[in-house]
């Protein structure tokens, strides 16, 4: 994809839909681990139909060292996904063969892909949920990945990369 054509990220509707709604189901994917493949389809999707990666890059961060200095932090984290940041289109799905409610990603190009099972103890409300006559939705919100972190001291300006595990958390309303 060309470069020009590329556009900035959507935010990811999570913290409006948390904070103002109150019926919902806030957790956490656990075995996102078992269906990492589906979550980096996705990030790669983000990757090449975004321009998210240009501003992460160190160039990037150098020339908005400014912020670091002005905030006068000894040290700042920088994720390469921001939390916000909306991953693409995925759906709700009762998936027989573990009896839990499945998160599949909607890839354009192929079926939808299990990204990660919801615990068991939502299977009920989660079943209300979807079969209530309003129109389900669902938030994503990303934890973890690649991050750097930049600190700047003598004078001296340093980035340093790590990882953590990525987590997913997911909201349904």
């Amino acid at each position: 994809m060309a470069e020009s054509s590329k556009k900035p990220a959507a935010v990811s509707p999570y913290h409006e839909i948390k904070y103002n709604d109150p019926w919902y189901i806030d957790t956490e994917i656990p075995d996102l681990y078992e269906h990492l493949d589906v979550l980096h389809l996705a990030l790669h999707k983000l990757d090449t139909e975004t321009a998210l990666l240009d501003s992460y890059t160190d160039e990037a961060l150098q020339k908005n060292i400014q912020l670091l200095l002005l905030k006068d932090y000894e040290e700042l984290q920088v994720q390469r996904y921001p939390q916000d940041v909306y991953l693409g289109d995925f759906v709700i799905d009762f998936d027989p063969a573990a009896e839990l409610y499945a998160l599949k990603y909607l890839p354009h190009d192929r079926p939808p892909l299990i990204i990660g099972h919801l615990p068991q103890k939502y299977n009920l409300q989660l079943k209300n949920i979807l079969a209530s006559d309003e129109n389900s939705s669902l938030a994503t919100q990303i934890n973890g990945g690649p991050y750097k972190i930049i600190t700047f001291e003598e004078g001296e300006l340093q980035i340093i990369e790590r990882q953590r595990p990525y987590s997913l958390r997911v909201l349904v309303f």
